[in-house]
């Protein structure tokens, strides 16, 4: 999946930023996209391995929309 970038846990789930992916809503060709990268969302198991978790990335495209130059924060 290439090298993490950034990464934070909330409990048992951990969020990580991957480079590699652009915005399909930008242009009408994805590789024109802007460069958003990828987000992984995986569960801590009680013996310490990460499991995938579903997720949806809809918040992100909306907040990015309307505060371009914010921060999500949790």
């Amino acid at each position: 999946m290439g090298r993490v970038l950034a990464a934070k846990q909330a409990g048992a789930l951990v969020l990580t930023w991957h480079p590699g992916q652009n915005s399909i809503r930008d242009e009408a060709r994805i590789p024109a996209g802007r460069y958003m990268g990828n987000v992984v969302v995986q569960m801590r198991q009680p013996d310490g391995a990460l499991s995938d978790v579903p997720c949806d990335v809809t918040f992100a495209f909306a907040h990015l929309t309307f505060r371009p130059d914010g921060d999500i924060v949790f």
